[in-house]
Order: structure tokens, then C-alpha cells, then sequence
């Protein structure tokens, strides 16, 4: 057996003394439930809570999906073999129109079929079907995104509807005021917009925003 000699031994407690102190701390994992906390500390609490099932869903758009567990069963001999269907999961980047950019999100292939069929993120999320499809992931996305532009966005159209249907009225009172009725195509298709536009825009031009879970 070979020995080292003695003169390389301070140098050699000098570096292993110096490197000793030099490590840094590992970083601590968050538990599911304190990540979602520190995640949705701005925004209102969701109602029904996380999942407690499959947590993963609550970090996507899963659209209450999760693992599914079954058996494999043999057509000769009936012979059961348990076996488990997960949901297909994808990372994606879904064009976000309210925030003007690119969201990167786990969502499953199912939503994006929903995805496309509401006519974007922003519909699906924001939308009147909203129900079972929102996640945890799915409240913080739609209060960031209604937050932000989309809130100015439907204010000005709501606005823009009030003022025209403003001077759709007052062009229909003068003509009624001076006599003149309008045909009977153009006077039925003027009551009838006036009609479907009130029941877009309120009385008051500037509605207070509010959103319920």
C-alpha cells in the first residue's frame, strides 16, 4: 500500500477546510397546498377548493380529468390484468387576447377541443358555460386575464353601445315628434335594435365589473 507524502498534506487540509464552507443550502420543495397559496395570494378565493384527488390538476387545465384504473382482460381466458388510463397532458402556449401575450400551461387534450370550440383561452375561460371546467389553474388564469385588458376592453364596448342606442333613440323620438314614421322595414328594424341593445348594455355606461365563482 503507497502513502502520500507528508509535504502535500496542509495543502491538501487547506482546500478540503476552504471548500467545506462554501457549499450553499439546498432549496426546499413546496408541498401542493403551500405552492397554491403563495400562487393565489392576489386573487379571491376559489369556492369549492383544490382537488383533492390527482393534485396535478390543480397546476392545469385538466377539465376534471384524472387517472382511471381497470383491468385488461384476456378474450381467451378472461384472465384480469389491472392496468390504468392517464389523461393525455400537453404543455402548450395558448395566445392569451386579453393579457397580449403567450400563456404556457398544462392543459389535456380535451380542453384544447373546448379550447377551440369556445373560440380561444380568453372564452373558455371567461365565458357563461364556465362550471366544472375551471381548475385551480383556471382561477388564477381568468382573474389575470380579467384584471387586466379585457375589463377596459368590455367597458369601452359597453360605452360605444350606450351612446349609439342613445342616438338611435333620440333619431326615433324626432321622427315621431315631427310625424314622419319611417317604413314599416326600417321603423320594425329600428325598434328591434334598440330593443336587443338594451338588453346588451345597462342604463348605466359605466357598470361596476364583478366577478362570481
Amino acid at each position: 500500500m503507497a502513502f502520500r507524502s507528508p509535504s502535500i498534506w496542509p495543502s491538501r487540509l487547506q482546500c478540503l477546510a476552504k471548500r467545506a464552507f462554501s457549499t450553499s443550502t439546498t432549496f426546499l420543495a413546496k408541498s401542493a397546498k403551500n405552492k397554491l397559496a403563495s400562487i393565489h395570494a392576489n386573487i379571491p378565493p376559489y369556492p369549492h377548493g383544490p382537488n383533492l384527488w390527482y393534485k396535478q390538476s390543480n397546476f392545469g387545465l385538466f377539465g376534471a380529468t384524472r387517472i382511471r384504473s381497470g383491468n385488461n382482460v384476456s378474450p381467451r381466458t378472461e384472465t384480469k390484468t389491472r392496468r390504468k388510463w392517464r389523461p393525455n397532458i400537453q404543455r402548450k402556449r395558448l395566445w392569451s387576447r386579453a393579457l397580449s401575450q403567450y400563456v404556457r400551461v398544462k392543459v389535456s387534450t380535451r380542453v384544447l377541443r373546448t379550447i377551440d370550440k369556445c373560440g380561444g383561452l380568453d372564452e373558455y375561460l371567461l365565458g357563461e358555460k364556465r362550471g366544472w371546467k375551471w381548475a385551480e389553474m383556471g382561477v388564477w388564469l381568468a382573474w389575470k386575464s380579467w384584471s387586466t385588458r379585457y375589463k377596459r376592453m368590455m367597458l369601452k364596448t359597453r360605452v360605444r353601445a350606450y351612446h349609439w342606442v342613445k342616438k338611435l333613440m333620440r333619431r326615433y323620438l324626432s321622427l315621431r315628434k315631427n310625424h314622419v314614421y319611417p317604413s314599416r322595414k326600417s321603423g320594425y328594424s329600428m325598434i328591434g335594435s334598440v330593443r336587443y341593445s338594451r338588453r346588451f348594455c345597462s342604463k348605466n355606461p359605466h357598470p361596476q365589473f364583478t366577478t362570481s365563482y
